[in-house]
């Protein structure tokens, strides 16, 4: 639906994007407190949303030195036709601590 958030699988793709997501964070891309070793443990929910591109917007546990946690990421991908040379396909544009993650 265009405009709107919908369901999505969650497949390797998703997978895929919730791995950037999880590296982007680790390597302080986008100002995120970890302690430690960030690691994706699985993607909880998925939902795709039409703009110019898709973004992939994920609830996923992860985990670090000070225990696992629950994170909302949202990962835009590009469309092919508007990404220039030496610019990314995918960005991270938003994360949120959303709890622990569920045991």
């Amino acid at each position: 639906m265009l405009g709107g958030a919908s369901s999505a699988p969650i497949d390797a793709r998703t997978n895929e994007i919730a791995t950037f997501a999880v590296e982007q964070l680790k390597h302080g891309k986008a100002n995120f407190p970890i302690k430690g070793n960030l690691q994706l443990a699985k993607v909880v929910s998925a939902k795709r949303q039409v703009v110019s591109g898709t973004n992939h917007i994920l609830v996923v546990e992860a985990a670090d030195d000070a225990g696992p946690k629950t994170l909302e990421v949202t990962v835009w991908e590009k469309l092919s036709c508007n990404v220039k040379e030496n610019d990314a396909a995918m960005e991270l544009t938003h994360f949120k601590l959303v709890g622990p993650a569920a045991e």
